[in-house]
């Protein structure tokens, strides 16, 4: 277990392309700095017109919180339409994509369901 103490000073990070081959995202923290199942915690991006797709992850959860911006959020066939403040969960094994209508910041996080 992981009991250091992570801080960060937020106006001196670089941000970085994800995964998922489109937006940028700072990662705060992963789960091999936490004591809990989180997978990582971060802010991510997307430009407006940009469309992360359909994907899934079978043993985590995701957790979306919108600090600006407006997106269209499909979440096992169904379309959530967010704005700024808005919070949504993506169960883990649940197809889901993301497209930015405007340009869109926001802070995610994962947490495994199956135990490290």
């Amino acid at each position: 277990m992981n009991k250091e103490v992570i801080q960060i000073n937020f106006d001196e990070t670089k941000f970085e392309n994800t995964t998922h081959g489109v937006g940028e995202k700072f990662i705060f923290c992963t789960g091999l700095q936490c004591e809990s199942p989180l997978t990582q915690a971060a802010i991510g991006t997307l430009i407006s017109g940009e469309f992360v797709a359909e994907h899934m992850h079978p043993t985590m959860e995701e957790f979306f919180y919108f600090i600006n911006g407006h997106v269209d959020f499909l979440i096992a066939k169904t379309v959530y339409t967010l704005n700024a403040g808005a919070f949504i969960k993506v169960p883990s094994n649940t197809i889901h994509s993301l497209k930015a209508n405007q340009e869109t910041k926001f802070l995610y996080w994962g947490v495994a369901t199956q135990c490290k």
